[in-house]
């Protein structure tokens, strides 16, 4: 890789292996000077960066610095010093005697400096010796504290570390016998400059145990040691540099260097210190580039803009590039603060705080809020930079508290063409599924055209006798005392509290029920099932159910989140329940819940305002798990849902927890007469039930009602009908829904169907057009 003014910089590892057989190791700037002069040059600069400009800035620097000083005299920026005021120059190098500014500390002139105090004599010593030995400066574009306002001079570009690298020139030093490579000839020059001679020759042992440590972090291996005493051959040195640059313990040694610049840590910190549960994909992705030997502008790209870059059709590399960037990602974040953009701004700050420490060795941050003090960074080019940094999205769920940080998926192109091959595949395969099932389904339909009259007959069956089952469970909560819930059919419960804070606090009995007497419920306190009992409510993944409640809740009641009324729990992590909600749940919904996904049948229009009037409500919910879920309040449908497909691949087979009342949240209110079918009562019986309930005479609950009821049977059971004519029993399910939609509607051709239970195929015959187009 080269730069712009030719230097060509290799890649790190080649410069390890030029410098293999090095004895000493330094940390050496360029020397390009001679080496005495040099040495009395370093040693002035030293003094005055550590003494003399710490006095000047201390003592002189009120009066004399900043836009306009006393006298035009700045003593706080090398070139003000070097060129003086309105009275000329202050410093006259090699001559103390000659210096105004000595004459001034000496108060041997017209000015008495400082005013206040004079300097100590050992502070008039340190200015003397300055003086006389050169006044070295760091040089006249030295810009000590910036006082130029909002703007970057010359002095400022060039500035020396902002120049472009100057390869200078090897050193050479006279008699030299000891250099093997350049980097031996800087070093023996410095030791000639310090009056230092160069240390013995390190022993085979000793060298190699310092190259592992170096390189790995780890001792060397007895089995290495040895062989590398022994290996005599040319290049041996070499081979054990690049034997330990070629181990994966390289990249694990010194990524960590790397990793300590970017503030690489496992956990967010702050006020939630949340863990970053990816972090360590970022840090193995610099342990790789260590190890492949990613050239150093490479690797800062990635980090910077990896995002950005050409894809790769190589899986690690196109990973890799996208990992990069977890080094802006990887900042500490304030995800609690009430003041999200302050906290997207931190962020900011934070990453051109990163980038200009890790990449330029500058304080950037610094310029957030002013100008920079001593560095040409200027809070106008800080927000220009800021604005790129806050266009990216670092911080994502800025409504909530907290919030948190963006993550993506990763996915290796070799994964990606696999999905796309796979997902044609599939496309495929399902197409000819679909003309598979499209000709099955349409010999099913030819043979139910067919087959009308038995598939009539089964239907009618089921309309007719769909009433016989009744209720597997039923609590009318009518006992007087006691810390037991009685039911008329199915499991029993108790009287319980599942709020670990008041466990002694349960339902209470209230006298004004909607029929009877009635429970209260509140904040944990629940009516638990008979967990051994609760068998009945088993509905598998196709067993219809329906739920019936009265239920009121104090006017104006307003429900925390979902505070819910019936609630049912099953092995296979399903559940269903029924609860109070604002907002788009309009009020009320019941839930399927497949363990993975959800479906809510709900009313259609907000039903809440109706719901908190702190009146009684008759709510009843039925599930067709192949095909609707339907709710009614106070006798009306309100709702109605598609429910097939979560409902069918929940699982409701095996019960383990039954709870009436508030179990989640906190329900305050009061439940009477909730019942439980494993079938799907129809409208009519929605409507007897409410009507039942809201008598001015005395109120029937559902047990007396369903005993109440004239029920017909069959002189062969639905079952035996299906089994016996081989029909398929989705198709007379359907029918039979058709035949509850024609009870109500004398023109319709099915209606006849619906007065008696026709005995045999014959009757259905004789009963029904079957050649009218309304069965088409």
């Amino acid at each position: 890789m080269k730069c712009g003014n030719g230097v060509v910089l290799k890649p790190a590892r080649e410069w390890i292996r030029s410098a293999a057989t090095c004895v000493v190791v330094a940390l050496l700037g360029l020397v390009v000077q001679a080496p005495t002069e040099a040495a009395e040059r370093s040693a002035e600069l030293r003094r005055f960066e550590g003494k003399i400009r710490p006095l000047l800035v201390t003592r002189c620097g009120k009066c004399h610095s900043g836009p306009k000083p006393k006298g035009g005299l700045d003593l706080v920026r090398v070139t003000g010093l070097m060129n003086g005021g309105r009275s000329g120059p202050v410093v006259v190098p090699g001559n103390p005697t000659g210096s105004l500014l000595m004459q001034a500390i000496r108060r041997q002139g017209k000015g008495r400096m400082p005013p206040d105090a004079p300097l100590e004599e050992s502070q008039i010593l340190e200015l003397v010796t300055w003086v006389k030995n050169g006044a070295v400066v760091p040089g006249a574009d030295d810009k000590g504290t910036r006082k130029t306002g909002s703007t970057i001079t010359g002095d400022d570009r060039d500035w020396w570390s902002f120049r472009s690298l100057d390869p200078g020139r090897v050193p050479v030093t006279p008699g030299d016998q000891w250099s093997r490579t350049p980097i031996d000839r800087y070093i023996l020059a410095r030791l000639r400059e310090e009056k230092l001679a160069p240390s013995p020759e390190a022993s085979r042992r000793t060298w190699i145990r310092r190259a592992t440590f170096d390189l790995w972090g780890l001792p060397p291996t007895p089995e290495a040691v040895r062989a590398f005493e022994v290996d005599q051959a040319s290049g041996a040195f070499a081979r054990v540099v690049d034997r330990l640059l070629a181990s994966p313990r390289y990249g694990e040694r010194w990524s960590r260097h790397w990793l300590d610049v970017v503030r690489y840590a496992d956990t967010n910190g702050g006020g939630f210190d949340y863990v970053y549960p990816t972090a360590w994909r970022y840090r193995d992705y610099v342990v790789r580039a260590f190890n492949r030997d990613t050239p150093y502008d490479r690797f800062l790209l990635e980090q910077l803009a990896g995002d950005l870059l050409e894809p790769s059709q190589d899986d690690q590399r196109e990973v890799d590039r996208l990992l990069a960037t977890g080094m802006l990602t990887l900042a500490p974040k304030g995800l609690g603060t009430q003041d999200k953009e302050q906290m997207a701004m931190d962020v900011v700050d934070d990453q051109i705080d990163v980038l200009g420490r890790s990449l330029m060795g500058l304080t950037l941050a610094c310029a957030r809020c002013h100008d920079h003090k001593f560095d040409p960074v200027l809070t106008a080019d800080y927000y220009a930079l800021a604005g790129i940094f806050r266009s990216t999205v670092s911080v994502q769920d800025m409504d909530k508290n907290p919030s948190y940080w963006p993550e993506r998926s990763l996915e290796a192109p070799s994964i990606s063409r696999a999905r796309k091959r796979h997902a044609e595949e599939t496309k495929e395969v399902a197409a000819g599924m679909s003309k598979i099932i499209t000709t099955g389904n349409k010999r099913v339909i030819d043979d139910a055209r067919k087959r009308l009259p038995e598939y009539l007959l089964a239907a009618a069956a089921i309309y007719h006798t769909r009433g016989d089952r009744a209720a597997v469970a039923h609590w009318p909560f009518d006992a007087a005392t006691g810390k037991t819930v009685v039911a008329t059919v199915g499991p029993g419960g108790r009287l319980s509290n599942v709020s670990p804070q008041a466990p002694e606090k349960v339902p209470t009995r209230v006298e004004d029920g909607q029929i009877g007497r009635a429970l209260r419920f509140g904040k944990g306190r629940v009516v638990e099932a008979d967990a051994k009992a609760l068998q009945p409510l088993a509905f598998a993944k196709n067993g219809d159910f329906s739920v019936s409640t009265w239920i009121r809740a104090p006017k104006g009641y307003t429900p925390r989140t979902a505070d819910s009324v019936v609630a049912a729990t099953f092995k296979s992590q399903a559940m269903w329940f029924i609860a109070l909600r604002p907002g788009p749940y309009n009020g009320v919904y019941l839930r399927h819940y497949s363990g993975t996904s959800s479906v809510d049948i709900k009313p259609s229009s907000d039903q809440l305002p109706l719901l908190v009037d702190g009146k009684w409500h008759h709510l009843v919910v039925t599930s067709d798990r192949d095909a609707d879920g339907i709710m009614y309040l106070d006798g009306r449908v309100v709702g109605r849902t598609p429910i097939k497909a979560v409902s069918s691949i929940a699982d409701f087979g095996a019960p383990v927890a039954l709870k009436l009342g508030a179990s989640t949240n906190g329900f305050a209110g009061d439940l009477d007469d909730v019942a439980i079918w494993d079938r799907v009562i129809d409208a009519a019986e929605v409507t007897r039930l409410f009507q039942q309930g809201t008598r001015e005479e005395v109120r029937l609950d559902v047990a007396v009602v369903e005993r109440k009821r004239t029920r017909k049977k069959a002189t062969v059971s639905v079952e035996e009908l299906l089994k016996r004519h081989r029909l398929v029993p989705s198709i007379a399910r359907r029918l039979s829904r058709e035949l509850i939609a024609a009870a109500g509607r004398k023109t319709s051709v099915l209606h006849p169907l619906t007065g008696e239970l026709p005995p045999d195929v014959d009757q259905v015959r004789a009963r029904v057009d079957l050649d009218s187009p309304a069965l088409g």
